[in-house]
């Protein structure tokens, strides 16, 4: 998992003090976790961040469906669910903290249409924002994405294709139990087809594509064309912190 931000430190949570968190999104419920044809595995479980983040928070008990509040026993930790924007817009600021997942897909056979998250979740996202300024968006993603909410959230990290255990490892980074240390294998670009690409490079004329770019593909390109990308090749945050004082350069 990379996590692309995490300003003021919002992240991480902990799960031993009093805290009340507004998880948005039916991919927090039924998420989707692998790509399609050759990339589809149908696992015999799937574990979902809502019954993860439950866990963490040590609720056992009660009815998960839209805007339902459930608590631990001391009744200080507590997780309300709701997957439309509008019941959404209306948990998130009562909440100490919303999170809000999203994702988007592709198929062996078929490219995605775009680099945006699937059925107006970049949209959900912003719209969370506006109302609860403590805000961490989580997108699943096969590749590149564009991420225009971005600039509304502190805090937001990218799953890619996560698998059957995406629910315990996102879980486990939000409460701090890992430290998140992945880095980006690509470029997320700040717009549409950042790259210029022509109709005869994709998505091709008459079923034929022309691989014209030659090697300037991802980060080659942006360098060669200095443009700067929203998230460049390589970055990846993580909750240590590193400092270097007193450097010397020797010609030695």
């Amino acid at each position: 998992m990379v996590l692309l931000k995490n300003d003021v430190n919002v992240l991480p949570w902990d799960a031993s003090s009093p805290i009340h968190i507004a998880v948005i999104g039916s991919e927090a419920l039924e998420p989707n976790v692998h790509g399609g044809g050759s990339g589809q595995v149908i696992s015999y479980y799937v574990s979902s961040p809502l019954d993860a983040i439950r866990e963490k928070l040590g609720i056992t008990s009660g009815v998960v469906n839209s805007t339902s509040t459930n608590c631990d026993p001391s009744g200080k930790r507590c997780v309300t669910y709701a997957y439309s924007a509008k019941d959404a817009v209306e948990i998130a600021p009562k909440a100490d903290v919303a999170i809000v997942f999203g994702m988007t897909t592709s198929s062996e056979g078929g490219d995605r249409g775009d680099l945006n998250l699937n059925d107006g979740a970049g949209d959900l996202i912003s719209a969370v924002a506006k109302v609860q300024h403590q805000t961490i968006a989580v997108a699943v993603t096969p590749g590149a994405l564009l991420t225009p909410w971005s600039d509304d959230v502190p805090a937001a990290i990218v799953s890619f294709m996560p698998g059957q255990e995406y629910g315990h490892a996102v879980a486990d980074v939000l409460f701090g139990d890992v430290n998140p240390s992945g880095k980006l294998p690509l470029t997320f670009p700040s717009v549409e087809n950042e790259m210029n690409f022509s109709d005869s490079q994709w998505p091709g004329v008459s079923d034929i594509s022309t691989y014209s770019e030659d090697l300037l593909v991802g980060y080659r390109y942006y360098a060669a064309k200095n443009i700067s990308p929203k998230f460049c090749f390589g970055h990846g945050l993580s909750y240590t912190k590193f400092k270097y004082d007193s450097l010397e350069i020797t010609s030695d």
